[in-house]
């Protein structure tokens, strides 16, 4: 009787040991989720907050500099105030995405007829003003129409571009190129220069990552590390996917 007795103590203990467990466990993850939540809707709320002050001193700086009578000195502090404008903009825009794509279940898109050609051209154009000097080569295939969302994925584009401006190799041009087969169409971006580290490569598309040979990072996307999460983001948007490989021989795609 006595040992029946010690062990349904043992009994006992164990199962209250393994349910404290499950509790310390429930109560961490919903310490987390709560985290995870509040730093998500936060990051909403002070990017929807930032806009309006933010569009004060967008516009200001702009009259600014239309004024024939400012001087060359006031004028270079107020093209940096707009380019630094510009620039939070771009951060705003960002975490705005970011907050949308993971609280509200994925990027909007709105879709219409449009040239995928066209849409290349036009960022390309756009990067080749905010990086002076770099060289970027477009080799597009035939028109290729197709319905997406112009907006959307000229700002993916950017993202990828934009990362193989900063990320490549500044002595050769980025290649851009676009084809079109059974009914899929395919951007294809590449540069030479370091490879991706393959230790980086199962996180290269999570937020906030930011790579380690970042030269420009005062540059539009450069900031946050949410570029190419927010490019895959609209990229499945379009039920499309994208793929990358790696390597000091072939440098990367």
């Amino acid at each position: 009787v006595a040992h029946g007795h010690a062990s349904s103590d043992d009994e006992q203990e164990w199962l209250l040991s393994a349910l404290a467990d499950q509790a310390a466990i429930a109560l961490e993850k919903t310490r987390l989720d709560e985290t995870g939540a509040f730093r998500e809707r936060l990051m909403g709320i002070v990017g929807h907050d930032l806009r309006t002050p933010l569009q004060s001193i967008a516009f200001a700086s702009a009259l600014l500099l239309r004024d024939d009578a400012l001087g060359d000195r006031p004028r270079v502090l107020v093209r940096r105030v707009a380019n630094s404008a510009a620039r939070m903009a771009d951060i705003i825009d960002q975490l705005l995405d970011f907050t949308t794509s993971r609280l509200g279940g994925g990027i909007a898109v709105a879709r219409e007829p449009i040239d995928l050609n066209g849409v290349c051209r036009r960022i390309i154009d756009e990067l080749e003003l905010v990086y002076p000097g770099r060289s970027i080569v477009l080799e597009q295939g035939d028109v290729i129409c197709g319905e997406w969302d112009p907006d959307r994925l000229a700002q993916a584009l950017s993202n990828i571009v934009g990362n193989a401006l900063r990320h490549g190799s500044a002595a050769t041009p980025i290649a851009v190129s676009t084809s079109a087969a059974d009914g899929e169409a395919t951007v294809t971006v590449h540069n030479d220069g370091t490879p991706i580290p393959p230790a980086l490569m199962p996180q290269l598309f999570d937020p906030f990552r930011r790579g380690t040979s970042d030269r420009n990072r005062g540059a539009p996307g450069a900031g946050l590390g949410l570029g190419l999460f927010i490019a895959q983001q609209i990229i499945r948007a379009h039920d499309g996917r994208i793929e990358v490989s790696s390597s000091a021989t072939d440098g990367t795609t």
